[in-house]
């Protein structure tokens, strides 16, 4: 009996719950607001992002030349709107 409660419990038992997505605005508004203009998120493959001007921005005009690296999303949504404001 033991076991057959062993095995009902399992397969009774609820999904864990999903924990709630708290960059999911960051990221989406970035992504938006990135395609629209030209503004470049990359990916790296060690974590981060790089997040690069549109093409017609001069270097001296780039805000954050020679540091293109954000940690997280919210830090990519307030270089793409740094860079929105500028183009």
């Amino acid at each position: 009996m033991t076991s057959l409660n062993q095995r009902l419990g399992r397969l009774f038992t609820p999904p864990a719950t999903r924990r709630p997505d708290l960059h999911r605005t960051d990221r989406e508004e970035s992504k938006r607001m990135a395609k629209e203009r030209g503004i470049e998120i990359e990916k790296l493959r060690d974590g981060g992002w790089n997040v690069w001007p549109p093409k017609d921005l001069d270097d001296k005009d780039d805000p954050f030349h020679g540091d293109h690296y954000c940690g997280g999303w919210a830090e990519v949504f307030v270089m793409v709107r740094t860079y929105w404001g500028r183009v």
